[in-house]
């Protein structure tokens, strides 16, 4: 039961951190709005978060830093 509440946790705070009362309210006004017109947009989000994430890997792969130490770095 730990362990299930533990993840049940780990799932409501990374959901937390990407979603907002601001966020919610503008996607449920948009679906109201506009139904299922820009269904494409979250394929393309999706695709594009996919494509930034395997960069992110490759270059923390090559160069044993982070995306944020290296910005840390350079600026």
């Amino acid at each position: 039961m730990k362990r299930w509440l533990g993840i049940a946790l780990g799932i409501v705070t990374s959901v937390g951190g990407f979603l907002e009362i601001g966020s919610i309210t503008t996607a449920a006004q948009a679906g109201a709005d506009y139904r299922y017109q820009l269904a494409w947009v979250i394929v393309l989000g999706t695709v594009c978060i996919a494509l930034l994430v395997e960069m992110a890997g490759r270059f923390a792969a090559v160069s044993k830093h982070t995306i944020a130490d290296a910005l840390r770095e350079r600026f």
